[in-house]
């Protein structure tokens, strides 16, 4: 599956994309999104424009991604894995 940011500075195709949506109501996410964050994951990831992205490390073990130009939310990085979920709605 393929998706991008609001303003399409940043594309994201989604291989072998999990069938599942998972969702985190923790404090952060809800901060981060105004809501729940609803993710994906897949077997592997490629992304386009990367110098559009900002990275914002939110604690000691997680970092959030989110466009540069629009500000639009894209990924939540576990550090001690390297693991990637990327906000549902970037793939609608």
């Amino acid at each position: 599956i393929s998706g991008s940011c609001l303003c399409g500075q940043v594309a994201i195709t989604l291989f072998a994309p999990k069938p599942e949506i998972e969702i985190c109501q923790c404090d952060m996410c809800r901060r981060w999104t105004g809501s729940n964050y609803p993710a994906v994951t897949g077997a592997r990831f490629e992304i386009a424009g990367e110098a559009m992205i900002a990275v914002y490390r939110s604690s000691n073990w997680a970092e959030r991604a989110f466009c540069r130009n629009c500000g639009s939310s894209l990924w939540y990085r576990f550090l001690p894995t390297g693991n990637r979920s990327f906000l549902a709605g970037l793939f609608s």
